[in-house]
């Protein structure tokens, strides 16, 4: 029997719905999650009650709202510009209640629009799609904050009580919401970004003259770095002293073997990967809560690895199955893993398959054999596994990486030139990113706006981790001119990977504001470790992955050091 909870995830899998009905089921399956993982989990209890307090609070302290407040009038939706100034010296007046009290300040601006008004008109534009995002934002903001139209279609987001933190983790939400909606125009399907500029009082000024200056500051930023993305102002200490984030490491450990990889993180911090076993003849995929590991078991007699995790503790990767052989081998299948319980995911018709991501929908990808041998990269929808289409019909080979949440899926397939390149399946059509000047290349992650992190050859011969952005693979180097590979993306544009130091010696990496850095040089103390690999990093800057400890591979998880 269907529940309320697959009635909604069936809306969000099929797109239907309004766009105001999709952002409320998001936030409503967002809390479902966390009271399923509640008694399970401390982290998951504590955010849990975190939300109910802030609530609470707002409830005690809700927005101006005794007196009449303006909406702009031509389209009645959001608040007028006028509005912005009383709302935020309301705020601020309430802030002297409260210490650390902080207001997040949100300014955006719609890309290209002016390409929608040339072909369709600025009547149609305004009674369509622009009036569709401002529903959008009013749905985003409720209980939150607010919303303002500020003038054209720029839009400002206050959120009282926000950090610049929290600010810019709600900015990534409107980001990828907007990117990852299909809207329509007279029944024509259009896609739409949005370039956004975060700040915070009183971290970035005493008024709110300075303050949105500093916002709109950072959205031209966002629209000079390529648009579809955020920009977010530093801290004032930040910007004086240039220095990058440091970290304080924490040993995952092992399921009582010798060693352990990580190879994913969700946004609460939990941990999956694979870890043998005490006998060390096992490898099988573990789940780290945030206080211990844990054995998900296998299918068969023998090993399994776990790839991904997402927001609402759903696991994928790779297991034996009862028809392996005792001492390992193939075959081997795909799973999914929630609620204690593993499934097989099954095949296209071959004899194996692996499931590489999943997103906060459920959707699952990964890459199955099919009965004719080739291989072909899937997705995995209520309980059906779907091949998707092939780059080259006549060398039908793929594998699918990961998916984002606007069901945008990345991985490699096979060129006419019968070498490999990056691909992206979007509305069921696949598309070649190309190469950074060299013959191959493999997209291994994509976050909510559509950014693209993977490998690519070069022009130097070297394979080198790559950006791809509004059209565009741009190289991001690396730590020793040797090879470089980007293994994740989060939210905010971070990037994690590896990258070779020297000759068969490679070192994890972290790319921020330009630059990639040594993780080795980013941990306070590395208690013996050495960081050859990074994974995964989420919006709150954990970043996972493996190193040496002791000589033997070990699963890490870095958290940013609290500043004394």
């Amino acid at each position: 029997m269907a529940t309320e909870d697959d009635d909604k995830l069936n809306t969000l899998i099929a797109h239907r719905g309004s766009i105001v009905a999709r952002a409320r089921i998001a936030r409503e399956l967002d809390d479902d999650r966390l009271q399923i993982a509640a008694p399970h989990s401390a982290e998951a209890k504590e955010e849990l009650d975190r939300r109910r307090h802030d609530r609470l609070l707002e409830a005690r302290q809700p927005a101006p709202a005794k007196v009449e407040r303006e909406l702009e009038q031509k389209f009645g939706i959001l608040y007028s510009p006028r509005q912005i100034q009383s709302d935020f010296d309301q705020w601020v007046l309430e802030a002297a209640q409260v210490a650390g009290y902080s207001v997040g300040v949100i300014f955006f601006d719609i890309d290209d629009f002016k390409k929608f008004n040339t072909e369709f008109t600025e009547s149609v534009v305004d009674s369509t799609i622009f009036s569709e995002v401002q529903r959008l934002i009013v749905e985003l903001c409720l209980h939150r904050g607010a919303a303002y139209r500020y003038g054209g279609e720029e839009v400002v987001i206050l959120l009282p009580n926000r950090s610049l933190a929290e600010t810019a983790i709600f900015a990534q939400k409107v980001c990828g919401m907007i990117a990852g909606t299909n809207f329509h125009i007279q029944e024509k399907p259009v896609t739409m970004t949005v370039s956004v500029g975060v700040a915070a009082w009183p971290l970035h000024g005493a008024t709110l003259k300075t303050v949105l200056e500093r916002a709109n500051r950072e959205e031209r930023l966002s629209k000079e770095k390529g648009k579809n993305r955020v920009s977010i102002a530093p801290a004032k200490q930040d910007a004086e002293r240039g220095s990058h984030p440091r970290f304080r490491i924490i040993d995952l450990g092992t399921l009582g073997g010798r060693l352990s990889r990580a190879s994913a993180i969700n946004s609460t911090g939990h941990v999956v990967g694979v870890s043998s076993t005490r006998d060390n003849k096992l490898q099988r995929a573990f789940y780290h809560d945030g206080v211990r590991i844990h054995d998900l078991g296998a299918l068969g007699p023998t090993g399994s690895q776990a790839h991904d995790i997402n927001d609402s503790y759903a696991i994928v990767g790779t297991t034996s199955t009862p028809a392996s052989p005792q001492r390992g081998g193939p075959p081997y299948n795909g799973f999914v893993w929630k609620q204690g319980r593993m499934l097989d995911l099954g095949t296209l018709g071959g004899n194996e398959s692996t499931a590489q991501g999943v997103n906060d929908a459920g959707l699952i990808v990964g890459q199955s054999y099919k009965s004719d041998g080739t291989c072909a990269a899937f997705i995995y929808v209520q309980g059906i596994m779907l091949g998707l289409p092939p780059l080259n019909a006549a060398k039908p080979f793929s594998f699918a990486a990961a998916i984002n949440a606007g069901s945008v899926i990345v991985g490699s397939a096979m060129a006419s030139d019968g070498e490999y390149h990056a691909v992206i399946w979007e509305d069921g059509h696949i598309r070649d990113l190309g190469t950074s000047g060299g013959t191959t290349s493999a997209a291994l992650d994509i976050n909510a706006t559509s950014h693209i992190v993977g490998r690519a050859g070069s022009q130097s011969g070297k394979q080198r981790a790559f950006l791809y952005a509004s059209g565009e693979m741009v190289e991001l180097g690396s730590l020793g001119n040797e090879d470089s590979i980007a293994n994740a993306i989060n939210n905010a544009g971070v990037v994690v990977g590896r990258s070779w130091v020297a000759p068969g010696e490679h070192h994890a990496f972290l790319f921020i504001d330009g630059n990639m850095l040594d993780l080795n040089d980013l941990v306070d103390s590395l208690d013996g470790f050495t960081l050859t690999e990074a994974t995964g990093v989420n919006d709150r800057l954990e970043i996972v992955g493996s190193g040496y400890l002791a000589g033997e591979p070990r699963a890490f998880k870095l958290v940013l050091r609290e500043e004394s």
